[in-house]
């Protein structure tokens, strides 16, 4: 299961120079950022980072050339959005975690790609080093902590019409859209299950 993850990647990656510009109305809270941490290692990840938090710890991580970071940080950020995802009662705010995904890699350089790509393959490795330490770690870090507002906010359910205008949903109201789950049971999944973490 962890090859679909890691294969959406690697098809994002190849996609962008095909990717056009789209002008849309969006969300003010949609891909809402609330840490900037700079390029961390893992190991100083918290459960309050948001997917949108890591994509910019992420993005300054392939800035200096620390792809081994930045992949265990990306795997990091897209457990986390499998498990926002499944909490999404509007199905359309998962593609918060795609745009992410455009965001964070749609305009690295092509040293940045090789190297990320390089780690990447690394950490497919399952009885690798870098795949148990991240695996590990993750664990460790623990399930999010945080109401992810990044996703829900962007939703198409989170942006009404009244007149022509849009009235965006404020974000108590987007709070009360997170379908209740199991936490322990769907962290399991994102982590075991989807990413085959021992």
């Amino acid at each position: 299961m962890r090859a679909v993850l890691l294969g959406f990647l690697l098809a994002w990656l190849h996609a962008f120079p095909a990717l056009a510009q789209i002008t849309s109305i969006s969300h003010p809270d949609s891909l809402l950022v609330t840490h900037r941490t700079g390029c961390i290692p893992l190991e100083e990840a918290r459960p309050k980072f948001t997917p949108a938090d890591l994509s910019l710890a992420v993005r300054d991580c392939l800035r200096k050339m620390r792809y081994d970071d930045a992949i265990q940080l990306f795997f990091l950020y897209s457990v986390y959005g499998y498990f926002d995802a499944k909490r999404m009662t509007d199905r359309s705010a998962a593609a918060a975690i795609g745009a992410l995904n455009h965001e964070t890699l749609g305009d690295i350089s092509a040293r940045q790609k090789t190297g990320f790509l390089q780690a990447m393959e690394r950490l497919q490795e399952t009885d690798g080093d870098l795949f148990q330490a991240t695996c590990a770690t993750v664990e460790r870090i623990g399930p999010p902590d945080y109401v992810p507002i990044y996703m829900l906010a962007h939703g198409l359910s989170a942006i009404r019409f009244d007149g022509g205008e849009p009235v965006f949903m404020t974000r108590a109201e987007l709070t009360k859209k997170l379908r209740p789950s199991n936490r322990n049971r769907l962290w399991e999944e994102a982590l075991k299950d989807v990413n085959g973490c021992p």
